[in-house]
């Protein structure tokens, strides 16, 4: 039996993040989001997910003009048969998704940021996923 070499093993860390990756895009749309992007390079860091979507009226008080699209940077962290620990977002990896986010958003021309961790539990025969905002810096 041969197997591709480019392909990640199934249960490598590799092909289980990629995985997570997919699943968090997947509940990002379902929520409303378009993903621009996924493993994006940025001078200042990396983001997993880049997506964005119009902003209601009412998330902008006091104009008039069409609603301004909206960013999210989602960082995916994905775990086998349980929950990943929150844990594995520090602050100064808090810190740096927000500087990506900001970097993402001033080249988009974004009205407003947000970060999320998107965690993933993946089973057998279904994932699940906890979408935690994260605070501005």
């Amino acid at each position: 039996m041969s197997t591709d070499p480019t392909q990640p093993k199934t249960g490598s860390a590799h092909g289980i993040g990629l995985r997570g990756e997919r699943v968090a895009a997947a509940v990002a749309r379902a929520r409303g989001w378009q993903v621009q992007g996924m493993r994006l390079r940025t001078p200042v860091g990396e983001a997993d997910i880049f997506a964005t979507r119009r902003c209601p009226a009412d998330r902008l008080p006091g104009r008039s003009e069409a609603p301004q699209a909206i960013g999210v940077v989602i960082e995916v962290k994905t775990a086998l048969g349980r929950w990943p620990s929150t844990d594995l977002v520090h602050r100064r990896r808090q810190a740096r998704l927000w500087r990506v986010a900001a970097h993402l958003g001033e080249q988009a021309g974004l009205a407003e940021l947000e970060v999320v961790v998107a965690l993933v539990r993946l089973e057998r025969n279904h994932e699940a996923v906890r979408w935690i905002p994260l605070d501005a810096w």
